[in-house]
């Protein structure tokens, strides 16, 4: 995962607007309002650019309770949080009613433009579609990173309508659900919004709390309340700052610094306290540590900016599929049935595979046991993949498993898939999707091969409680694996044992999949497939996403300009 992602909510509760649904634009600031609020800010400020790299620290969202970015002092901070070699991204939600100077202000201070995101919210109450569409695309030529979107009110839809059809196309266009409408959206509504925002249908999804899976992000209130988010609860801990020196001259006389105390930059790193049942906005289930925010929204998905990969590598097991919390231990059988050869009902023209008839051989990791311990991928995130598929975007799969029992693992959603990685890289297939708009492509696939001697050494050798297993193509081996019960998975020595001398000379490696021991070439695994696969593709490996949770996935999300480190937890 990335590093961590801080939202500030100043004290700041007034608006230049004064939208008649909106609490904080009949709220007048008073000048001492608006000296603290600077105040804190720039306290805040001081305490990221002193230790957020110690806390790994990479993205800041300022989301205020009104709007901040008509305050000078705003622009100032972000240009100085856009300049900390360790920030990634900085940015705000607005209104971007902001005087037109303002931005130059972030200039002058050295703020890097390509950091700086803004989250641009339309009142239609406040401007029209026409202003509105203007302001985004001079920012936009400016080189700033802007999203755009506004309230999904059933009335609203024409106006919507014209502003998506002004915006830039590259300008992401979103759709919040609709509050205190007192009914549900009906379908035509639905299917208008979804028109506008291909992600609208994560708005009208329930999203069950986890706060597992908010570890990479905090909230932080201008007087040094601590929250996972901005629905979750106060935290016991506060955190504060020291007052600086150089900073001091920024407060006011009279204006005490709520982040006056100092304490260690690990305090910082806490766990996530919630009692919500569900994340009911999208700063609550948008900033959670999950694939389907990495694989639509990027390494910091607070600040709504879709990520656009030209293809997806997905591992399945730890990955797409996820362990269910109430199994636990191995099986005593050997795995899944079914798993031993290549999928007959899919198979590649040319392909061929020699149906070994002992089952369960090919558990990825072997974690397994049974498939029946494992999660099928969650509503949202097979939405999600549908979503990307209807925008021409490939999906691949990238497994240790067999291209038989990945079709089985993934029955579901395999028809959106154009093939992918399978067994660790030995095998890698494209198939043809006239659907994505590819349809000069053909269907394609390599095998890297092993020798035959290997497999012959094998079978010389007294099997000590496993079965050997081949899996051939046009009669030519590629992989073999050593394969017992589940009960006893290998361990590295018992591997070396075995392989270790045995490979030397050969052009082979070993990996341990729990219960199974697989020899392939030593020239494949992941990130190899990928790498061909993209220039299948006519792309750069730079270009793709790739997700996976095993030591054999570090290279591939090491290749893929986008990635979910799922593995670097």
């Amino acid at each position: 995962m990335s590093r961590r992602t801080i939202i500030y909510r100043g004290s700041i509760k007034s608006c230049n607007y004064r939208c008649s649904y909106c609490p904080f634009s009949k709220h007048p600031a008073s000048a001492r309002e608006m000296e603290r609020d600077r105040a804190q800010w720039f306290s805040f400020v001081r305490r990221v650019a002193e230790t957020g790299g110690q806390s790994e620290t990479g993205a800041v969202l300022v989301a205020p309770y009104g709007e901040a970015l008509i305050h000078p002092w705003y622009w100032e901070g972000l240009a100085e949080l856009s300049a900390l070699p360790w920030i990634d991204a900085a940015g705000a939600q607005t209104n971007l009613s902001f005087p037109e100077e303002l931005p130059e202000r972030f200039a002058a201070f050295g703020g890097a433009v390509k950091k700086l995101r803004l989250w641009a919210t339309f009142h239609p109450e406040m401007t029209d579609a026409a202003a509105f569409a203007d302001r985004c695309r001079a920012l936009i030529r400016r080189g700033v990173t802007v999203c755009a979107g506004a309230v999904g009110a059933p009335g609203a839809a024409e106006v919507l309508r014209e502003l998506r059809r002004l915006l830039p196309e590259e300008c992401y266009f979103w759709i919040n659900r609709m509050d205190g409408m007192k009914r549900t959206y009906t379908e035509e509504e639905k299917q208008v919004f979804s028109e506008l925002d291909p992600y609208f249908y994560r708005e009208l999804l329930c999203h069950p709390a986890d706060p597992a899976q908010c570890a990479g992000r905090l909230m932080a209130e201008g007087d040094g309340r601590l929250r996972a988010c901005n629905i979750s609860p106060v935290q016991k801990e506060r955190w504060r700052h020291p007052v600086s020196a150089e900073g001091a001259g920024r407060i006011p006389a009279g204006v005490t610094d709520a982040m006056s105390k100092p304490i260690e930059s690990k305090q910082l790193l806490l766990p996530a306290v919630c009692n919500r049942k569900r994340c009911s906005c999208y700063l609550a289930y948008g900033g959670r540590e999950n694939l389907v925010n990495q694989l639509l929204f990027g390494p910091y998905p607070v600040f709504r900016i879709p990520r656009r990969p030209k293809a997806v590598f997905l591992d399945i097991v730890g990955t797409l599929l996820l362990e269910r919390p109430d199994r636990g231990g191995e099986s005593e059988r050997i795995g899944v049935p079914g798993c031993e050869g290549e999928n007959a009902r899919a198979r590649l023209p040319g392909q061929e595979s020699e149906r070994i008839g002992v089952p369960g051989c090919e558990g990825e990791n072997a974690r397994a046991g049974q498939s029946g311990r494992y999660k099928e991928p969650d509503e949202e995130l097979v939405t999600g993949l549908r979503v990307l598929r209807a925008q021409g975007v490939p999906l691949f799969l990238a497994t240790t498993l067999p291209y038989r029992e990945a079709a089985k693992r993934c029955q579901r959603i395999w028809h959106l898939f154009s093939g992918g990685v399978f067994s660790g890289g030995a095998q890698i297939c494209m198939t043809a999707d006239e659907a994505n708009g590819r349809d000069g492509t053909e269907n394609r696939s390599f095998f890297y091969e092993l020798e035959e001697e290997i497999l012959l050494a094998l079978e010389r050798r007294k099997a000590d409680g496993y079965r050997i297993l081949k899996y051939r193509n046009a009669g030519r081996l590629y992989k073999i694996t050593l394969c017992r019960a589940a009960r006893r998975p290998w361990s590295a020595g018992e591997a070396e044992e075995i392989c270790g001398d045995l490979l030397l000379g050969y052009r082979a490696r070993y990996l341990i999949e729990g219960h199974c021991l697989q020899i392939i070439s030593d020239r494949a695994d992941k990130a190899a497939g990928v790498r061909m696969i993209c220039s299948w593709l006519g792309i750069s490996p730079n270009e793709a996403f790739a997700a996976g949770d095993s030591p054999e996935d570090f290279g591939m999300c090491a290749l893929c300009g986008y990635h979910d480190s799922v593995s670097e937890r």
